[in-house]
């Protein structure tokens, strides 16, 4: 049984194996984490020692490369050792990347401080066991290059030109050929390989590993430059030392998956990427697109991801492409010789059937409705090129002519469904529709109010569950407000305490609503934190007036009391003197007195009537329960008098 050794995308940390190679008796793998490091030290045992065209004086480089046979990539550092005895003896720190782990690292110059020489000769213990890699740094990890030394290594990697006759490399050299390899998509990564040392003329007949090396070239004089190669390269490094994905990477690594992985492909889809978002394009860029990709990847199969979106846009949901004129597309594909490299092109494109929604609406709703249980791309594409949101119109007078090519034309968006006239559908379809479609929660929340009189439990349940706080939302203003609702819609908000609490904590804007999450709660038989009603209290704008508003305070006072704690003095702050005015004049409710009454003290048989010193009296009691100052009792009133008898009470 094989380990799995990458991991799971879900993960945010990778697990890094490592080499270390040196001088013992010859140059040899010192230390492992790796438990199949015999075979991989036969793999790479070359590639660690020192290679003899490096420049004298050099200290350490940098090299990369995929190990053959194994779904792995080696990227290692040399470092010259003169503190062993034996002249020419070196450090060689190797990390294993497994290939599915590279796509994973947003920024590959993360890892160039993970690559370490040994402290002391014969301290190899931390070389033993593998390391953890934080993606979550990689994705923040900084770096700071040159634009001189970007565009040089973009160069040198990706141009035929040679224009250095000499080893040219600075000291980020590294930094910067990580950055560039960064920026390389997946399959690319993996087969790209370089060593980053100075190498002599010498011995250059050498076999060596790497594609990229750094030789001394033959020099060229500047007219040996073509302009349009030399904007490329600066398209390429330019967009290399970004550290947050940018479109044009985005286009590299949608469609350079598909190519054959080459350096080339790099280079050819940069030159696209030029063709298409130029924004001084001539006329016939459309032309000089399709001939370049034709004459680029011959075979139909290359690049087939790049061919199919400029060819079928309708299909193409996540395209990176610029919108191309899909009647030029089609004019051109017949004037290039290789029209057999591009798939077929769509029959319809997404501008013409908004031009026949525009112009032949009615003529439009026979076609759909005639091909509505039809299969096939003709059909298809009628369907795709209709947008819900903006053609909602339409589609609600094509259902009254087929309800089969309304529900097929609403399957890529619901945004039309927010309108009075949903109300035609059954709850059956609008439920069938809605688990059949792609349906965004924004789109979702416009729906709610235009379908709150419906009492279909499993809509209630399938639309509450996508969108809680919208739902909650609208609930509370119904219920605050008196407005007719389905009473499935009450009974299953219910059931679903944690989202009115969550709305009563940091969504109500009124004390309406904060009345109505206690109706939902059920608030005065249940349980609720004090918090829920004390966290927005102070910010909600009192609407409550006459018996209801004191009725509400008398709640919010019985809160306090049934279970002191922190929000507690909140809710006394706001409620006592109202609740206090309204005992000794007598102008409580009845219920409402008695409701109150029963979570004050007992003060006698004799001397219970007085509710109002009872209420003093439970005040002071909770303020010493919950170890607040008698200072502070105080501020439970704004009567002075009550101020005095509250402290004589203390």
């Amino acid at each position: 049984m094989t380990m799995k050794r990458s991991a799971s995308s879900s993960q945010q940390s990778l697990r890094i194996e490592q080499l270390l190679f040196g001088y013992d008796r010859g140059h040899t793998l010192l230390a492992s984490s790796e438990t199949s490091s015999k075979k991989l030290s036969a793999s790479l045992l070359s590639d660690t020692d020192w290679d003899p065209r490096v420049e004298a004086g050099t200290d350490s480089y940098l090299s990369g490369r995929p190990i053959p046979g194994e779904k792995r990539y080696a990227l290692m550092k040399t470092w010259s050792a003169p503190e062993m005895p034996r002249p020419g003896c070196v450090w060689t720190h190797v990390l294993l990347l497994d290939d599915a782990d590279l796509s994973r690292i947003s920024q590959l110059t993360s890892i160039l401080s993970r690559l370490q020489k040994p402290e002391a000769v014969g301290e190899y213990r931390t070389f033993s066991k593998h390391m953890e890699l934080d993606l979550s740094a990689s994705q923040n990890a900084t770096q700071v290059i040159s634009q001189e030394t970007i565009f040089q290594l973009a160069l040198r990697t990706y141009s035929k030109v040679d224009n250095q006759s000499e080893p040219w490399l600075p000291k980020e050299a590294e930094v910067a050929m990580l950055a560039l390899w960064s920026q390389q998509w997946p399959g690319l990564r993996r087969q790209f390989s370089f060593r980053l040392a100075p190498l002599t003329g010498k011995k250059s007949r050498m076999k060596s590993n790497f594609d990229i090396e750094f030789t001394p070239l033959r020099s060229h004089g500047a007219e040996d430059f073509e302009p349009p190669q030399t904007s490329i390269i600066s398209k390429i490094a330019n967009d290399a030392v970004k550290l947050s994905p940018t479109r044009f990477r985005r286009f590299l690594w949608r469609y350079g998956a598909d190519t054959s992985n080459k350096n080339d492909d790099l280079v050819k889809l940069a030159q696209l990427y030029q063709l298409l978002f130029s924004h001084d394009s001539d006329p016939r860029s459309t032309d000089h697109v399709l001939l370049s990709v034709s004459n680029w990847y011959p075979k139909p199969e290359e690049a087939g991801l790049l061919k199919r979106e400029m060819m079928q846009p309708a299909a193409a949901e996540f395209s990176i492409l610029p919108d191309l004129d899909q009647f030029e597309v089609l004019q051109a594909m017949a004037r290039i010789p290789n029209s057999n490299a591009l798939p077929d092109p769509e029959p319809v494109a997404r501008s013409m059937v908004q031009a026949w929604i525009t112009n032949h609406p009615n003529e439009l709703a026979v076609l759909l409705s005639k091909e509505a249980s039809r299969e096939g791309l003709f059909a298809q594409s009628l369907f795709d090129g209709v947008v819900p949101k903006k053609n909602a119109d339409f589609l609600w007078n094509l259902y009254e002519r087929s309800d089969v090519a309304f529900f097929r034309a609403s399957n890529r968006s619901i945004d039309h469904l927010a309108d009075s006239r949903v109300k035609i559908l059954s709850d059956k379809g609008l439920v069938s529709l809605l688990q059949n479609s792609k349906v965004s929660k924004p789109s979702l929340a416009k729906l709610v109010p235009f379908i709150t009189n419906r009492s279909h439990s499993g809509l209630v349940k399938l639309v509450s569950d996508a969108v809680p706080e919208t739902v909650t939302e609208i609930l509370v203003d119904y219920v605050s407000t008196s407005s007719s609702i389905g009473e499935v819609w009450i009974e299953y908000v219910k059931g679903k305490p944690d989202w009115i609490i969550q709305y009563a904590r940091k969504t109500v804007k009124k004390r309406s609503q904060l009345l109505a999450c206690r109706y939902l709660l059920n608030a005065d038989q249940r349980k609720v934190p004090n918090s829920v009603w004390a966290e927005r209290l102070e910010k909600a704008k009192d609407d409550l007036s006459g018996s209801t508003a004191l009725e509400f305070r008398v709640f919010l006072l019985v809160q306090a009391l049934r279970d002191p704690s922190e929000c507690s003095q909140i809710l006394v702050l706001d409620a006592f003197d109202s609740v206090h005015e309204a005992l000794s004049n007598r102008v409580l409710a009845w219920r409402t007195e008695n409701y109150l009454a029963g979570y004050l003290p007992s003060i006698g048989w004799y001397n219970n009537w007085d509710k109002c010193l009872r209420l003093k009296m439970a005040i002071v009691a909770l303020w010493k329960e919950l170890g607040l100052s008698k200072r502070t009792l105080q501020e439970a009133t704004r009567s002075e008098r009550l101020k005095a008898e509250l402290v004589y009470l203390w």
